[in-house]
């Protein structure tokens, strides 16, 4: 993170380690296709069950508050993409 970006408070920028939580969800990556294999049920219910739990407790709004890791970090951008659309899938 910059400096510049550094000097921001949350949620000007997006977060940084410092403040917040990341969730691994370990999934196979194809090359070919630049994507993820899609999360079993079992994966999208932890991961919801611990997301739900977390934004309680954190005040958080999934929509505005969750960030799919491709978004913030210089990796894939399909990464996490599948899993917080399996997230926001049931949010009106």
């Amino acid at each position: 993170m910059s400096r510049f970006e550094a000097n921001k408070t949350y949620p000007q920028r997006f977060p940084s380690n410092d403040d917040s939580i990341g969730i691994e969800v370990v999934g196979r990556f194809s090359i070919t296709n630049k994507n993820f294999t899609a999360p079993t049920n079992l994966q999208v219910e932890a991961l919801k069950w611990l997301v739900d739990e977390l934004t309680k407790h954190y005040s958080l709004n999934l929509r505005n508050d969750v960030f799919a890791h491709g978004k913030m970090a210089r990796k894939e951008a399909s990464e996490g993409v599948q899993l917080l659309n399996a997230l926001l899938k049931d949010i009106k």
